[in-house]
């Protein structure tokens, strides 16, 4: 008789697996933060800059098209005003390893949207959040995806 050890290749398996959950819940969490980011919202009114009505020389460089902007209401998400390329285009996922233990990152590099998650005092900027709004709502899709059978 005799004793083989498989321990290392069932260690190497667990932590792809692992790997893999942690991948598969960051996107989620990212995914759902750019959903938080899109859609219409409820604050004031604004018309974009260098979207008037006026003609090419009275002080702008292109006519004017009129768009309006509808801004966000404290307590709620930014608004989309750059569409993807804002804060809803910056943000992105990391997974990655600490000593032992296996981390999932999502957020941007943009600062001011730490200002709008928590407010911004000195402008009066009441708190917008939008990334803890998200792992909230992705919180039950993120457990189902680590409760599921390892093998």
């Amino acid at each position: 008789m005799s004793f083989v050890s498989h321990r290392s290749e069932a260690v190497a398996s667990i932590k792809a697996a692992a790997a893999q959950r942690m991948l598969a819940a960051v996107i989620t969490v990212q995914n759902e933060t750019k959903q938080t980011l899109s859609g219409q919202r409820h604050g004031k009114r604004y018309k974009v800059p260098t979207t008037g009505r006026g003609r090419v020389g009275e002080g702008r460089s292109k006519a004017g098209t009129g768009v309006w902007y509808t801004a966000s209401a404290p307590g709620e998400a930014p608004a989309p005003r750059m569409g993807f390329a804002g804060l809803q285009g910056s943000v992105r996922y990391n997974v990655h390893n600490e000593g032992t233990r296996l981390l999932g990152d999502v957020g941007t590099k943009l600062e001011y949207g730490r200002a709008l998650e928590y407010g911004y005092p000195p402008h009066n900027l009441a708190p917008r959040p939008w990334l803890r709004k998200s792992f909230e709502n992705a919180t039950g899709a993120v457990l189902e995806l680590w409760r599921r059978r390892w093998f």
